[in-house]
């Protein structure tokens, strides 16, 4: 589901529980800096562990790692991890 842009870390905290997501996938437009990487860690300790974090977009090439946050390079990356998904639910 889209939620929009720029929405609070509680609404998607609350959407996440609310559908009972597996994944908070996220696409960062601008150059990530501090405020970034603070609303990512954020998000990946509010999240319940069995939900993945993952954030693409052109935005994200300069992120650091961040334990729990998978950056998706490309879109035949992100392709091939919602196959697994599938997969793994089998």
């Amino acid at each position: 589901i889209y939620l929009g842009a720029e929405l609070p870390i509680d609404d998607l905290l609350a959407a996440v529980e609310e559908v009972g997501a597996q994944v908070l996938a996220l696409s960062m437009v601008g150059r990530p800096g501090e405020a970034a990487r603070s609303a990512l860690a954020a998000l990946r300790a509010g999240l319940p562990d069995r939900v993945r974090l993952w954030v693409g977009g052109a935005g994200s090439e300069e992120l650091d790692a961040i334990p729990g946050v998978e950056r998706i390079v490309r879109l035949e990356d992100l392709e091939q991890r919602v196959g697994l998904l599938d997969y793994e639910a089998a």
